[in-house]
């Protein structure tokens, strides 16, 4: 089974999630993210959401 990811979805929507990846295995979720989440725990401005964060910070397929 293979999984779409889409990031950058803020939480008072004033942004949607665009594409990241497409066709991720499920068992490399953790792969995929892990990095994600460590990157925004780093990098993140002070209360940043992490689709904020995601469309700051990453490059997303439609770019």
């Amino acid at each position: 089974m293979f999984m779409f990811i889409w990031l950058g979805g803020t939480p008072a929507q004033t942004l949607l999630a665009r594409t990241f990846m497409n066709k991720v295995k499920i068992q490399d979720l953790e792969k995929v993210f892990e990095p994600l989440f460590y990157s925004w725990r780093l990098k993140r401005k002070s209360k940043e959401s992490f689709g904020d964060f995601t469309n700051r910070e990453v490059r997303h397929i439609s770019e």
